[in-house]
């Protein structure tokens, strides 16, 4: 169920090689390579409302927090600082490393701006091991307010493992509230 949300290790190895990270040449075998906010995509993190999601019906009863239970959303950093890593000697199917970013971002409803801003968290990672089985996590927060005093809070901590036989195996926490 986790692979269905949130930010996607895919993703992140997309986000990861469009700065450089995980490409040949010299910013490939950097441990951990500071990234400028404005230069990074919103953040994707898709429904957060569903089947196994700690969802606050509150959400529903304002209008303006109502889209948190049918719209894809996403995190837009507007500042903080980014940072991300490669190891260079990971073993495929996947590049290992992973990112960290913190800051100020604005919730988006469908890739638009909602109302909500505030303190902002990512991180994820991956790394196989010399037995081929592959690990992966992250972790998601957000508490963002509105001119209105609203506000919205998202956590999440979904990952997983892959065994060398393909066996898969994971979990997935998130809670939505609303105020």
């Amino acid at each position: 169920m986790w692979a269905r949300r949130l930010v996607s290790l895919v993703a992140a190895t997309a986000l990861a090689s469009s700065v450089g990270i995980g490409l040949a040449g010299t910013a490939s075998a950097a441990p951990a390579v500071p990234v400028p906010i404005q230069d990074l995509p919103p953040i994707h993190l898709g429904v957060v409302s569903g089947p196994g999601v700690n969802f606050d019906t509150n959400c529903l009863t304002n209008p303006e927090q109502a889209f948190l239970g049918t719209d894809p959303v996403a995190l837009d950093f507007t500042s903080g600082s980014a940072v991300l890593y490669r190891i260079a000697d990971a073993i495929p199917p996947l590049p290992a490393g992973g990112g960290n970013i913190v800051g100020v971002a604005t919730l988006l409803d469908n890739g638009a701006p909602s109302p909500y801003s505030g303190e902002a968290h990512v991180w994820f990672g991956t790394n196989t091991n010399d037995n081929g089985h592959l690990y992966r996590g992250e972790t998601v927060s957000f508490h963002g307010a509105a001119l209105d005093g609203s506000t919205v809070t998202i956590t999440a901590n979904p990952g997983g493992n892959t065994s060398a036989s393909g066996n898969e195996s994971g979990w997935f926490h998130e809670k939505v509230t609303c105020t």
